[in-house]
């Protein structure tokens, strides 16, 4: 039942909009929700793949010193207590040098699938140069012989050496580290079970021995390296794939003590007294930021399936859709960069594709400024995942330097349900709900339904043609891409809906804004494309056109005449439910046998399933259905590649092989596909048959429908009845010879089929039904030998030309009463009777026949002779 009513005419955009402004006090804040961007709800998230290195604090590494040596003393186990003794040095010694730093470097992380930088050594430098400063304290007292002790003696005593000095320093690369990322093959430098690492080397400077004066002998300022650290691992650890963040803050620090020996010393220990210590302390922020920042990213898809451009909202997109996506990239160095950017699925590792998209691409990035790039992706399959739901995407915008992901969602591609004979929209009611099990945003959209217009009227008696429901279908569709924002949609047709959606395609289906077309696969299930024999038996008396278009006889001509596919790639379920189809002996499902549903089609399959339990059936769904439909965006190429090379090598040409766009040539001579061909190359019903009554009746409790049959032929009835309705095939002599029980799978068919089986002895047989409904049966002798051939053509004015042309037994029927009824859609019937010819043969012309297709049946009567055919005006 239609949830939502959607007019016949006016754009659909205000149909929309005027659904989400009801009830009127909450249609504003619900339309700004619905109009609200995905950024809203899916915020730009930074990504770091390398970028920016500042470290900023201070180094300082301490000496002091503390000795004294007796100079001449032997060495003894106790200090010089002679006059010796008072020869000796003290000594008291501090350096200290003190960086304080500002540095920062570009970082590569080279991550895998992560684009780098081919000019990175380059790139790599330091840019950054702070003023540090150290500083020495030297106080040496040198106490020798006095000169009260004679000769030898000093002047001077003690000697006295003493520096003080303070210079300023600058932060210098080290030998051997012009590039900050080191390798991952150094092993104090990587690893492995803990992912990429880095650390920097690129704080140290030199002491010039001459900077504090010529005294200074001992001025040094050793070369400072820092890593940020954790514990004891001089490591930074980046882990094993980019970060989501802009920023990435360490902290760093190294504060210990280590002992040292004097500087001065005679190499006698134990006429030493000395201390000696040596202080490292280093502490710094380091913060790994993007050094190119994607500052913003905008996705739009084409409104109303048209060839504008409008953002995406939060309820996303459509697979299949086109989708523009804008992204600003600001470069926040001092220097321009020139590197690749890869656009990228975070969950697959795909590169994005699309018309003239060159994934990755090297841009020019100034330095900063900002650069705006725009591309065009192909979002096919974007809403599966190896068959499994995957339509929440983020899309990954990396450089070496940094970069972001922005998520969308992409839901699946509509699909679109078309009904068969007989039918209507309901026949899918419970598709809705299937889908959605599989896949939560998974819609199915019956043709119909009353949401999109676009009615089918497929009624045996009344109904309209196939061009006209194909209209239908089409305009269903239009209003429903432009009410959706969708660029293309899935066709799923049951049974006779699979010929009108084949004529949709091959003459009304345009292409979308992105030079495809409108429907990627057309899947079928239970189509006659080589016509029903269930048709053939029952158009006497489900006189409209639909059935007449349903009959072997048709399908000849709507195969050669509708064969354009556009490159829609088709597949056809058939069911081999019965081991025959009404008057044939051939497998399938009820109404159509399975060579005629497989046809000349490649992608198909036989199923053990009745006619009328394919639009609800599970199993087929999961089974057929799906894998056609669900693909990821591996399967969607490979099937979009197969489309345009059938687009490119094919043209709209007539069609009585098997198709070649599925079936290996090998395959052309083998029995399933000479049984297809022959199928199409008559009536698969039996040669001679031939309607010898028609009945149209209202059953009430107990009723029977009587003909009778020839000597030679085979009573049958094909018949019209509610499934609740009993039936029973009784012979001349009151014996039931075969039956179908009320609500039986039998009963449930379209078109129900009761038959004595070969040999039937002549007389008057009987239809005995049991139930309440409406009822139209028509009477079949197969295989006797009175015969009645109609045909109808228009002359050149305009004029409907009828021919008939009847036998009863070896001798043709002259001077019968022939009536033909014209029926064509919309229009009461007409009854028009035929002269008499040549013996057997009878015409008549009907002026002002109306254009487009109808149907013709005429009945012969003659004693007790009664021929009934018909035949489609085209």
């Amino acid at each position: 039942m239609p949830l939502i009513s959607h007019p016949e005419s006016g754009p659909c955009r205000t149909a929309r909009l005027r659904r989400l402004l009801t009830p009127a006090l909450t249609g504003a804040t619900l339309l700004l929700v619905t109009a609200a961007p995905a950024r809203a709800e899916y915020p730009l998230v930074g990504v770091l793949t390398g970028g920016e290195v500042r470290s900023t604090g201070t180094a300082t590494i301490a000496t002091d010193e503390v000795a004294t040596d007796f100079v001449n003393d032997p060495a003894s186990d106790d200090n010089c207590t002679g006059d010796m003794c008072g020869d000796h040095r003290d000594l008291t010694f501090h350096q200290k040098g003190e960086l304080r730093f500002d540095t920062s470097w570009l970082v590569d992380a080279q991550y895998p699938g992560v684009p780098t930088d081919p000019a990175a050594s380059a790139n790599a430098v330091r840019w950054n140069e702070r003023v540090g400063g150290w500083s020495v304290h030297r106080l040496e007292e040198d106490y020798q012989f006095p000169n009260d002790q004679g000769d030898g003696g000093h002047d001077e005593n003690p000697v006295v050496d003493k520096v003080d000095c303070e210079t300023s320093l600058v932060a210098r690369q080290p030998a051997g580290a012009e590039a900050p990322l080191w390798s991952t093959a150094a092993g104090e430098a990587f690893d492995a079970s803990r992912g990429r690492s880095f650390f920097v080397n690129a704080y140290g400077a030199t002491f010039n021995a001459n900077a504090c004066g010529e005294n200074d002998r001992y001025g040094f300022f050793g070369i400072v390296g820092f890593v940020p650290v954790e514990g004891e691992a001089l490591a930074w650890d980046l882990g094993k794939a980019p970060r989501e963040d802009f920023r990435w803050e360490r902290k760093g620090r190294i504060d210990k003590t280590e002992g040292c020996d004097p500087r001065w010393t005679d190499g006698t220990p134990r006429d030493v007294e000395k201390q000696c210590a040596q202080t490292t302390k280093v502490s710094a922020d380091n913060v790994l930021s993007c050094a190119l920042c994607v500052t913003d990213v905008r996705y739009e898809a084409h409104p109303g399936g048209g060839t504008g451009w409008e953002e995406v909202g939060r309820e996303g997109t459509w697979d299949g859709n086109e989708i523009r996506i804008t992204a600003v990239i600001e470069n926040r160095t001092e220097r321009s960069l020139t590197v690749p950017l890869l656009i990228r699925d975070e969950a697959s590792g795909r590169a994005l594709e699309g018309p003239g998209l060159e994934n990755p691409k090297t841009y020019a990035f100034n330095a900063g400024a900002t650069t705006t790039i725009e591309v065009v992706w192909k979002t096919d399959g974007y809403a599966w995942e190896k068959g499994k739901p995957q339509s929440e995407r983020n899309i990954q915008f990396l450089t070496p330097y940094g970069g972001a992901q922005q998520r969308i969602l992409v839901k699946p591609r509509p699909m679109v349900t078309v009904h068969g004979w007989n039918s209507d929209a309901e026949a899918w009611e419970k598709y809705p709900a299937m889908v959605k099990a599989i896949h939560p945003l998974w819609q199915s959209f019956a043709v119909g339904d009353g949401r999109y217009g676009g009615t089918m009227d497929t009624d045996p008696r009344t109904g309209a043609d196939i061009r006209d429901n194909a209209s239908a279908e089409s305009r269903y569709i239009q209003r429903l891409r432009e009410d959706l924002d969708a660029d293309h949609v899935d066709i799923v047709a049951h049974s006779m809906g699979g010929l009108i959606s084949r004529q949709y395609i091959h003459g009304f289906m345009g292409n979308a804004a992105d030079g495809r077309p409108v429907v990627r696969r057309l899947v079928m299930l239970g189509t006659p494309n080589g016509g029903s024999p269930c048709a053939d038996m029952i158009r006497v008396i489900a006189r409209g056109v639909p059935t007449q278009q349903l009959t072997t006889g048709f399908a000849r001509w709507f195969n050669t005449a509708v064969t354009n596919r556009k490159g829609v790639q088709f597949s056809i379920a058939a069911g081999d439910f019965n081991e025959r189809t009404c008057s044939s002996e051939v497998l399938g499902d009820g109404v159509v046998e399975v060579p005629s549903a497989h046809w000349v089609l490649g992608d198909r399959i036989t199923t053990f399933i009745f006619h009328t339990w394919m639009t609800g059936d599970q199993h087929l769904l999961d089974s057929f259905v799906k894998p056609r439909l669900a693909l990821d965006p591996d399967a969607a190429k490979a099937l979009g590649n197969a489309a345009l090379a059938s687009r490119t090598a094919r043209t709209a040409t007539p069609r009585s092989v098997v198709d070649a766009e599925a079936v290996p040539a090998r395959r052309v001579a083998s029995g399933a596909d000479q049984a297809a061909t022959r199928s199409l190359a008559g009536s698969p019903s039996e040669p001679g048959s031939q309607a010898v009554g028609t009945a149209d009746v209202k059953v009430a409790g107990k009723r029977s429908i009587q003909a009778r049959f020839e000597k030679g032929s085979t009573p049958a009835f094909g018949f019209l009845a509610p499934p609740a309705m009993g039936a029973e095939l009784v012979d001349p002599s009151g014996k039931v010879v075969t039956s179908q029980a009320a609500g039986s799978p039998r009963a449930q068919a379209p078109v129900r089929w009761l038959e004595a089986g070969r040999g039937g002895r002549a007389g008057r047989w009987s239809l005995r039904l049991t139930g309440t409904g409406a009822v139209q049966a028509a009477a079949i002798a197969m295989g006797g030998r009175s015969t009645l051939a109609v045909t109808a053509a228009r002359t050149k004015k305009g004029a409907l030309l009828i021919s008939a042309k009847g036998k009863a037994s070896s001798k043709g029927i002259p001077r019968a009463t022939v009536k033909a009824t014209v029926s064509f859609p919309g229009q009461k019937p007409r009854t028009v009777k035929l002269r008499a010819g040549r013996p057997g043969r009878y015409t008549a012309t009907v002026r002002n026949a109306p254009s487009g297709s109808g149907s013709v049946t005429v009945t012969l009567r003659r004693g007790s002779t009664d021929l009934v055919t018909a035949t489609t005006v085209d």
